[in-house]
């Protein structure tokens, strides 16, 4: 049997329209693993922030992505 781990990283943002946070999704990562636990492949994917243009203090420091990081994202 093979196993798939996945994470995904959030940002909290202010919608101005809307005057509440929502969060968004700005990376997405898994790790694929065999019956033994043992690393069989990798993922990580960087996506385009929809929502907000600025990460959360708290979010940069858990995640080291900058701002430039998630306004370029691949998806």
């Amino acid at each position: 049997m093979q196993y798939i781990v996945m994470d995904l990283e959030w940002n909290n943002v202010y919608v101005n329209k809307t005057s509440r946070f929502m969060n968004e999704i700005i990376e997405i990562g898994a790790v694929k693993l065999n019956s033994d636990l043992d690393t069989v492949d990798t993922f990580s994917c960087i996506i385009r922030s929809q929502i907000g243009r600025k990460l959360r203090g708290s979010v940069k420091e858990l995640t080291h992505l900058t701002n430039a990081d998630i306004l370029t994202g691949t998806l």
